[in-house]
């Protein structure tokens, strides 16, 4: 009895589950309309693909290398350049005129220099002036050594 039980139950299950099953599904086109459906869809994304790839392209390199367009990166190196060419120029200038302004100092410092020496040339000092007391000393002495020692002069 009991295994007309297992039976029993097994065979209900079996009907439980071919009876919740769906049916099989049946396509209205063939398999080859699905496929060529397919291929053109792909055929047209392709060539959608392709034209916005193109158009990227030419609008990545016109902002490259355009330098009538004032964004693209050659134009902004461009204007970067000359700015760094120019303050280099200035940068020049300016090196010129302060050498010239140095040049223009160190000149009137060594006439200075040369105008004081020329003025410790010519000016007097103690001992300068003592030799010449002493010079006319000896000049002094010696008329007055000969106008004693010679008899004929008066």
């Amino acid at each position: 009895m009991r295994r007309l039980q297992m039976v029993a139950i097994g065979a209900a299950s079996c009907v439980c589950v071919l009876a919740v099953t769906p049916r099989p599904a049946y396509a209205l086109f063939s398999d080859a309309a699905v496929v060529a459906a397919i291929k053109l869809l792909q055929a047209f994304t392709g060539s959608a693909l392709d034209t916005m790839t193109k158009n990227l392209t030419t609008s990545i390199d016109s902002n490259l290398s355009s330098l009538t367009n004032p964004n693209s990166v050659a134009s902004l190196l461009t204007k970067g350049f000359t700015q760094v060419a120019n303050y280099a120029k200035a940068q020049v200038g300016a090196q010129s005129q302060l050498m010239d302004a140095q040049d223009a100092a160190m000149a009137g410092f060594l006439r200075r220099q040369q105008e004081t020496g020329i003025r410790d040339e010519h000016m007097m000092n103690p001992e300068f002036c003592a030799g010449l007391d002493a010079q006319q000393s000896t000049v002094a002495a010696s008329k007055a050594a000969r106008s004693a020692v010679s008899p004929l002069r008066p």
